[in-house]
């Protein structure tokens, strides 16, 4: 028999997870490197979508308008202020651990794309929510916009990149697949997964300059509303990329999946051949 594939979204340890199947199987539970893609009630992955991109926005964002606020002071236009960017980078750094993987959220719709294509969620979530990230993209840039002075806007970063709009695409493209394959396989930094996914985030990010995050270039897009090649560079690149991750998780899986089932029947003829003789 071929081992039993645990499809559920709970995040909960691995031997927990399959210890709950009822009835217990009578084979091995495989359960195969990847992040836990959570899939609670819709309305409640919904409202953790929507406040909780609003919230991840909404604090990256601020953090760096407080720093270039406590750097330049009260005059911002002319300033060359360093650490927005460094405390921006941090408040990611400890969001994406803390937010995202503590509360099974996306906040992300690359992320949403590769666990669709990954075969971890339905065509119906991943439009739901990339609509309420959307809206969360809405609601923290309309704070932001309320509560922060007329002269700190430009402070705000809208999407653009040194490139030519085919390159910065194509960086786009290359590293939505190379960020969302990360999280795809997380598992297999073990216990500390949520830490080093961040980590490679923030390396990312200093290397490439890529925003690996539709709804994060949508923040400065709908901020300025200057929405000048943002479904051109940052959208569809990397939801492609996203895509082609999630794909190629799926095939890996299922090779891994087999390659177990192989193992395991080998193992059951080894034990045959030994109680024969």
């Amino acid at each position: 028999s071929t081992p039993r594939i645990l499809r559920s979204s709970r995040l909960l340890p691995h031997r927990a997870r399959c210890a709950s199947l009822s009835p217990p199987p009578s084979s091995p539970c495989i359960v195969p490197f990847r992040l836990v893609m959570g899939a609670p009630p819709l309305h409640k992955a919904l409202l953790l979508e929507l406040f909780g991109n609003a919230a991840f926005k909404f604090a990256v964002t601020a953090v760096g308008l407080l720093a270039t606020a406590l750097e330049c002071g009260g005059a911002p236009a002319g300033c060359t202020a360093v650490s927005p960017f460094f405390l921006t980078l941090m408040t990611i750094f400890v969001l994406i651990p803390k937010l995202g993987f503590a509360t099974g959220g996306h906040f992300n719709t690359s992320v949403t794309m590769s666990a669709a294509a990954a075969g971890s969620l339905s065509v119906v979530r991943l439009v739901l929510y990339t609509g309420c990230q959307c809206a969360g993209v809405v609601l923290a840039m309309s704070l932001i916009k309320t509560l922060t002075p007329p002269s700190y806007h430009d402070r705000v970063s809208a999407p653009s990149s040194p490139l030519p709009p085919a390159y910065a695409a194509v960086l786009e493209f290359a590293f939505g697949f190379i960020n969302t394959l990360i999280g795809l396989f997380a598992d297999a930094f073990g216990e500390y997964k949520a830490w080093w996914v961040s980590s490679l985030v923030i390396v990312q990010i200093l290397v490439s300059g890529a925003s690996m995050d539709p709804t994060g270039a949508l923040a400065g897009a709908y901020f300025h509303q200057d929405y000048t090649l943002l479904l051109e560079i940052y959208w569809i690149p990397s939801l492609l990329g996203a895509a082609l991750a999630g794909l190629f998780h799926r095939i890996v899986t299922k090779h891994f999946l087999k390659l177990a089932g192989e193992a395991k029947t080998t193992k059951q003829k080894e034990r045959i051949e030994k109680k024969v003789d």
